[in-house]
């Protein structure tokens, strides 16, 4: 147990550290002579000496060095609080030496204590939001930026795994994605490569999530009922697209804050991004729950500022394919005012499509069907609004 009072030799380890922080101190003799005294504390028996020590123990190893320090640290480290102090330690090494950090990452995949790093199923009996994994956050965001920033060898390879088995390791997934919103729509269009790589990686995932939907249709169509495997198979996808789902939806730029809604909107489509997500949107379109459709549907009315007609029409597929979305009110109001924005400014494009106009028709089929008020006018004024 860590004890956090003052007591003698906290107080002289805790004042090392902190004079190796100061540039001065680490330049002077004296600083060679702190490292050398610090750095057998990082082996003590006591937890919070080895605490305390491991906080700056970036300042106690050359560059070089230390990655490889922290992972052979991480391997036998076993309690929680010094392991996310040595994460901590190597996330600061990952900008200035990416290949060292994924190689000392690399060497803990067979360590017991790290099956997150070996690719290991989680216990799917456990809702992914409850799952705790070894590093959490901190791990999981390393990997994303080795892997999608710097395509390492360990972490993009590991990422592949997670990718051609999503199902297998939902509550990983969903944490990586959650941290992968940075690549999906980088300003100023930097970090092309790293965009390229992650809609690959998020495509290839939709794909595996896409098969478990539709078996699990199927099942349930020929009056089967959901075994153990399957039904987890369908939690697991669904958790996961609404991960992506989600993402792209703050991605795009089509989320304001509500003092941004009373300024005038000048938020523009960035072009590369809308040319990868509406392919990846229309697949998820096909994961029939209300939540994804949401986060779908939100992100396609703000692309529809570039690609009017695509996204009209991946709108009106959606909105006819996930369950119980035309009976939300949030559904509702973000689709018909869509179809009234559309029928004001864009009346040419349904009028002169023949795929549009069916589009809207299915659309408002959807929430009269519902018995939605606005819906059943919208119908009634047809006639007028075309003329």
């Amino acid at each position: 147990m860590m004890a956090w009072g003052s007591t003698p030799r906290n107080d002289a380890v805790n004042g090392l550290s902190t004079l190796l922080k100061r540039p001065q101190w680490r330049e002077h003799p004296d600083g060679q002579r702190i490292r050398e005294l610090l750095r057998p504390q990082l082996d003590s028996g006591d937890e919070t000496i080895r605490m305390i020590t491991t906080l700056g123990i970036t300042q106690l190893f050359d560059p070089n060095e230390l990655p490889a320090e922290i992972g052979r640290r991480l391997r036998h480290e076993e309690n929680l609080s010094v392991t996310t102090a040595l994460l901590d330690g190597l996330s600061r090494c990952v900008s200035a030496d990416p290949e060292g950090v994924d190689s000392a990452l690399g060497g803990l995949r067979e360590a017991p204590s790290w099956p997150v790093l070996a690719a290991r199923p989680e216990d799917r009996t456990v809702p992914p939001q409850s799952v705790q994994t070894e590093g959490g956050d901190l791990l999981v965001s390393i990997l994303v930026y080795l892997a999608f920033a710097r395509a390492t060898g360990f972490a993009a390879q590991l990422i592949g795994v997670w990718a051609q088995h999503p199902l297998l390791h939902p509550a990983t997934l969903g944490r990586a994605v959650a941290m992968t919103r940075r690549y999906m729509n980088p300003p100023n269009g930097w970090e092309p490569e790293s965009q390229t790589r992650l809609f690959a990686f998020l495509e290839t995932i939709t794909d595996a999530i896409l098969v478990a939907v539709s078996s699990s249709q199927e099942l349930l169509s020929s009056g089967t009922r959901l075994g153990d495997e399957s039904r987890h198979d369908l939690e697991a996808a669904a958790w996961i697209a609404n991960s992506i789902a989600q993402e792209l939806y703050y991605a795009s730029g089509a989320f304001q804050r509500q003092q941004e809604q009373q300024q005038p909107d000048e938020r523009v489509v960035a072009p590369r991004f809308c040319d990868l997500a509406l392919p990846l949107i229309e697949k998820l379109g096909h994961v029939p729950t209300a939540g994804i459709a949401h986060h779908l549907v939100q992100t396609l009315v703000f692309l529809s500022r570039r690609e009017p007609r695509r996204a009209f029409l991946a709108i009106a597929s959606i909105v006819t394919t996930a369950s119980g979305y035309s009976s939300e009110s949030l559904g509702e109001a973000e689709v018909l005012g869509l179809v009234d924005a559309y029928v004001a400014e864009r009346r040419e494009l349904i009028l002169g499509d023949p795929e549009c106009l069916s589009a809207l028709r299915r659309m408002l089929e959807a929430f009269v069907g519902v018995g939605s008020d606005r819906a059943i006018r919208r119908v009634q004024d047809l006639g007028d609004l075309f003329r």
